[in-house]
């Protein structure tokens, strides 16, 4: 071969020096390594995206722990915040906790949530885990309607109908807001939206479409709707009453949303009506009411505590909770706070000025029982700076009673009665407006129909059903009026003597309970023998009590005594100055926890000493 054909051809390129086979080792690893982190990293993505997507299809599923995950973070998941604080709000994983929900809304509202801020509007508006401030509530519940929350604009609404939270009283714009919260859907606008037309507020009265609202949104499960349609079947408005469907609707919106339909449901149990009547089951519905949708329940509880109804009577608890119902807007609660104000009652210092004034402000609100009350204010005068007008006090009153309000029409029978206000005596009118109040139960007014009968006053007299009307008034219904007449009436013989007994009985028991008139009435039976042994050591007695309680009439009538008996007011003084100064005594051991002097009632707990 020739060493031509030896040569080599050159390459059509030159390549670098090949790597040799260590080289070739290390490449290839590198490229493994590189490989195997990408895989690691993507493997690592991967999983926290399974995990992320895990948190949030569990928060969308309604769970809270994967929802408080996401509500946690910067910036936060509003919907997230939103979900977590509407189950401590109504206790759905474990015990309510207010505070906690409203700070959530809060979260929600600034992350962007209008339902939380809606929400927010509603816990200030009620002061549920976040101090009341009407002012701020209508701020944010208006920003919250304004960002297409149907729950914002249902609060924005009732703000406007009520005009609370700093907004103009508009009723027509109000409905205007139920309605748009109602074509979002939001059944409180639905609902409200129906209570404007059962009522005519803000829009003409048609009870027909009321209940068509209320029962489409009761047929969706909104408990606000099957609310409304209690009411009505309850009442009978516009429908047939039907009031045992009407107690089964109000116990299913009570364990619901609705907590005022818990009070409803204490009125049912109080009065007996779709369900046997039961005063403890009553006043454990108006509490369920007053701590989930106060004002609701506030007063009627307060009223039980009052006068000991289904509960143990605590005046004092009673007042603190009509103080509650105030001061979540109620009128009603205001006059009892301002009577309690004007009276000094228990943990409530007397305070004239300010009693009237929680009484008038009732009564400009629009309330029937405040204007009432003020008339009465208004009869006497002089009562913080009430003046006295008795020509306002009639037109109050009267206005009241056209309102349908009982215990008015009883005080606007009395000015007719009487010729007060301007006006002569109309005993036949007032005989009518009394048996209109009579006839809704209204006692006293049953107590006036009887003693118009009795003494034949604007009516024909008829002094046997007269009788029988003032004993119905006085013991069946309770009406202190009725047995103070009644007590009168037998004692002046009105029933023949053997009865006369009876009316110094119930005339002394209504002058331990603090009736000064019915006081004048015992004693006088006493002093004269009517019916009983005839005591003037007793009838003196009960007259210097009375008078030393304060009663100048009393004390006018002891003077009188004392001329007659001299002695035997002397006897009756001195035994009352050694009581007093016993039961002074009493009362001071009882507080150093010494014991009593021999005589008078021992301390509470402590054995009472050997005589000498």
């Amino acid at each position: 071969m020739s060493e031509e054909n030896n040569q080599e051809a050159p390459p059509a390129s030159t390549p670098g020096p090949k790597p040799s086979g260590g080289a070739r080792g290390l490449v290839i690893g590198l490229l493994g390594a590189l490989l195997g982190v990408a895989g690691f990293y993507g493997y690592q993505r991967v999983e926290a995206q399974n995990k992320e997507n895990a948190i949030r299809q569990g928060c969308t599923a309604g769970q809270t722990g994967p929802c408080r995950q996401l509500c946690d973070r910067s910036p936060a998941d509003a919907s997230a915040c939103l979900t977590v604080a509407l189950a401590l709000d109504k206790g759905s994983e474990g015990p309510k906790d207010p505070i906690g929900a409203a700070s959530l809304f809060k979260r929600a509202c600034d992350a962007g949530s209008a339902d939380g801020c809606g929400r927010l509007g509603r816990a200030l508006y009620n002061g549920f885990g976040v101090p009341k401030d009407m002012n701020a509530a209508a701020a944010i519940l208006k920003k919250a309607c304004d960002a297409g929350s149907g729950i914002g604009c249902a609060g924005y609404g009732h703000l406007l109908a009520r005009g609370e939270g700093g907004v103009a009283k508009d009723e027509v714009k109000g409905v205007e807001f139920f309605k748009m919260a109602c074509d979002k859907k939001e059944p409180r606008g639905c609902a409200d939206l129906g209570t404007a037309h059962l009522n005519g507020i803000g829009v003409a009265k048609d009870e027909a479409r009321a209940m068509s609202l209320f029962d489409e949104t009761c047929k969706q499960g909104a408990e606000r709707g099957c609310l409304g349609k209690a009411v009505m079947l309850f009442n009978g408005q516009g429908v047939a009453r039907d009031e045992k469907t009407a107690v089964d609707l109000f116990r299913k919106s009570c364990e619901g949303e609705a907590k005022e339909a818990c009070a409803y449901l204490g009125v049912a149990y109080a009065s007996g009506q779709g369900v046997e009547p039961n005063l403890n089951r009553a006043a454990a519905w108006f509490q369920d009411a007053c701590e989930g949708a106060p004002p609701a329940g506030c007063a009627q509880l307060g009223e039980l505590l009052l006068v000991g109804q289904g509960v143990a009577a605590d005046p004092k608890r009673g007042l603190e909770y009509m103080q509650r119902a105030c001061d979540h807007g109620l009128p009603e609660g205001c006059v009892q706070v301002g009577r309690a104000l004007l009276s000094g009652a228990p943990g409530f210092a007397r305070d004239l000025n300010k009693g009237a004034a929680l009484i008038k402000g009732a009564c400009d609100k629009g309330s029937v029982i405040g204007c009432t009350e003020l008339a009465r204010l208004e009869l006497q005068g002089g009562v913080g700076d009430i003046k006295q007008d008795q020509a306002g006090a009639l037109q109050r009153v009267k206005k009241a009673c056209e309102g349908n309000y009982p215990p008015a029409c009883t005080l606007y029978g009395g000015f007719l009665m009487e010729g007060l206000g301007g006006g002569k005596r109309e005993p036949e009118a007032a005989y009518e407006i009394f048996q209109k109040a009579c006839k809704q139960n209204e006692r006293d007014a049953c107590a006036y129909v009887g003693m118009m009968l009795a003494d034949g006053q604007g009516t024909k007299k008829d002094l046997v059903e007269g009788l029988r009307m003032l004993e119905t008034s006085c013991q069946k219904m309770g009406s202190i009026q009725g047995c103070s007449i009644y007590a009168k009436a037998l004692v002046l013989g009105a029933d023949g003597k053997v009865s006369m007994a009876k009316g110094v009985q119930i005339a002394e028991e209504l002058c331990m309970q603090g009736e000064p008139q019915s006081c004048l009435l015992a004693a006088g039976g006493y002093i004269e023998g009517r019916g009983v042994k005839k005591s003037m050591e007793k009838g003196a007695e009960i007259l210097v009590a009375t008078c030393a309680a304060g009663f100048p009439p009393a004390c006018q009538l002891e003077k009188q005594l004392e001329k007659q008996e001299p002695d035997i007011l002397k006897e009756v003084r001195k035994k009352q100055k050694a009581r007093m100064a016993q039961a002074m005594q009493a009362a001071q051991a009882a507080a150093s926890g010494a014991p009593a002097a021999s005589g008078a009632p021992a301390a509470s707990g402590a054995p009472a000493p050997a005589s000498p």
